[in-house]
Formats: C-alpha cells, sequence, structure tokens
C-alpha cells in the first residue's frame, strides 16, 4: 500500500472519530461548569417559623423532639464568616418557655461536606438555576429542578426548588425491617443562596406514621419579606 494511501486513510479515520465526538457533545446535556459564589455575608440573618404536623392511622407515642416543634418561637440562622466556599453560621432554636439552644456550623456550598443534617444545614451557592448541580462540585447531588420567579415586597426573586429522597434504617432494629422514608423538598433564594422553605416528611413502618415539618422565612436584613 502506498504511502498517499496510508495518509488517506488516516485521514478517513481521523474524520470519522471527530464526527462521532462531535454528535456525542452536540446529542449529550451539557453541564456548563459553574463557579461557585457566596449569596451572604458575615452578618447576615435568617429567622424561620416552624411547624409540625404528625398523622396517623393508630395511636402512637409522638418523638419528643418532634413535639419541641410545635413549641418553638423561632429558629435562626445567623452568617459569622464567609470564606468560599466555607460558610460558617450559627444556629437558635429559641422556645416559646424562653429556653435557647445555640450551636456553631459549618457548610461547604461547593460541595455538601460538613453538612450536618440532624441541624440546619441548607445554605446553597448563589446564582444557581435550573439543571444547575445545587452541590456544584458534587455529582452526587441532586440538580435544580425548576427555578421560578416569586414576587417579594423588593420585587420578583428566583427561587430555586430541589428535592431528596432517601431511606433510613432504625439502627437498634437488627432485623432492618422498621425503615423511615424520607422526602426533603427545598426552595432556596437564588441571589443568597438561602432557604426560604424547607419541608421534610418523614414516613415510618412501624408503627406506621408520617411526621411532616415546615419551615418558612419570616424576617431577615438580606432579604425582605414584609
Amino acid at each position: 500500500m502506498s504511502k498517499k494511501m496510508y495518509l488517506t486513510l488516516f485521514a478517513i479515520v481521523i474524520l470519522i472519530v471527530v464526527s462521532i465526538t462531535a454528535f456525542y457533545l452536540l446529542s449529550s446535556p451539557q453541564r456548563i461548569p459553574t463557579t461557585v459564589t457566596a449569596g451572604v455575608k458575615a452578618g447576615d440573618v435568617f429567622t424561620y417559623q416552624m411547624v409540625g404536623f404528625a398523622d396517623s392511622y393508630t395511636e402512637f407515642d409522638v418523638p419528643a423532639n418532634f413535639v419541641d416543634v410545635n413549641k418553638t418561637d423561632y429558629y435562626r440562622i445567623e452568617i459569622t464568616k464567609v470564606d468560599t466556599p466555607i460558610i460558617s453560621y450559627t444556629e437558635t432554636w429559641q422556645f416559646k418557655n424562653g429556653t435557647k439552644f445555640s450551636y456553631d456550623n459549618i457548610v461547604n456550598i461547593e460541595n455538601g461536606l460538613y453538612a450536618n443534617r440532624n441541624n440546619f444545614w441548607p445554605i446553597y451557592a448563589s446564582d444557581l438555576t435550573e439543571g444547575s448541580l445545587s452541590r456544584p462540585g458534587n455529582s452526587d447531588e441532586p440538580t435544580v429542578s425548576a427555578t421560578q420567579l416569586k414576587p417579594y415586597p423588593d420585587g420578583d426573586r428566583k427561587i430555586n426548588f430541589i428535592r431528596y429522597e432517601y431511606d433510613l434504617y432504625d439502627p437498634t432494629d437488627m432485623t432492618y425491617t422498621k425503615t423511615c422514608y424520607v422526602n426533603e423538598y427545598v426552595h432556596f433564594d437564588s441571589q443568597t443562596g438561602m432557604v426560604v422553605e424547607y419541608n421534610i416528611i418523614q414516613i415510618y413502618n412501624s408503627p406506621q406514621i408520617m411526621l411532616t415539618v415546615e419551615h418558612k422565612l419570616i424576617s431577615s436584613n438580606a432579604i425582605k419579606i414584609s
């Protein structure tokens, strides 16, 4: 085979590879790299109302920590330091009887690390939109499934929505038959990355009960609520 024919075949192979690559690049969903930015600053304060609901067809003992939800006066998040992607904050749980608990926490808004799901954790990067990863550096996290404009006293704001679904197991049950199916619905402000509504639904199979906790932003110095 002549050198000219080798060069021709090589050119054809290259053309085929380029064509296949172009096809996949054009036909596959493209994820635009996201630069992680924080939308909050030290001193920003976000205060939430908490309400709990319990549903069951049988009598059951409501968990003590769930009863506390409806004894809540307010739940407050104060941003103490921003060193992107790390955000430090203090969460304060104030009860109607005057009892108050405060915790210092951090969250990495790029990948979700350090977030403590036992306490408040949904703080996100700013300027995320529909189709964006909720944690731009962690492909295991859900994407923003919707972005909607919602009216606020200071004008329309872009509100993002994501949903988490997972199962929990009772660690004291060695049969692994007692489960809890969890749904989390998170609405957060695109500009600040802060939650404006956060609902968590826990469905237990033994006993069969459903517990719902709703969080709603009621005041802030960063978002005008009323």
